[in-house]
């Protein structure tokens, strides 16, 4: 250790240098499933209407027609609100919607 620092080494068992990494692993906090879900409305500038569509989204494993019935809006109307949380987030479809949001992680 130097200055409190471990020390790398070589494959030989040298001493390299001291890091500046914690070996031991810290964990991110977790956000809570409304927590991430403000923070991606928020990053992205969904409406509040596209908010519970999204919401309702990432939560089940609805058809279009039992979301659209769910959400008391027409098919059409559910996918013309898909389609804008599709542009805003750049993702091509309501599959890979829900993979980006559950991927995406918030920059603090």
């Amino acid at each position: 250790m130097q200055d409190g620092l471990p020390l790398a080494t070589d494959d030989l068992g040298g001493d390299l240098a001291p890091t500046c990494f914690d070996p031991e692993p810290v964990e991110a906090a977790e956000l809570t499933s409304d927590e991430r879900l403000d923070a991606f409305v928020a990053t992205f500038g969904l409406t509040e209407r596209e908010r519970d569509i999204l919401e309702v989204l990432v939560a089940s494993d609805q058809s279009v027609q039992d979301i659209a019935t769910t959400l008391f809006v027409s098919r059409s109307t559910l996918y013309r609100h898909i389609s804008s949380i599709n542009k805003k987030t750049d993702t091509a479809s309501r599959v890979a919607l829900i993979n980006f949001f559950w991927s995406w992680t918030p920059k603090d």
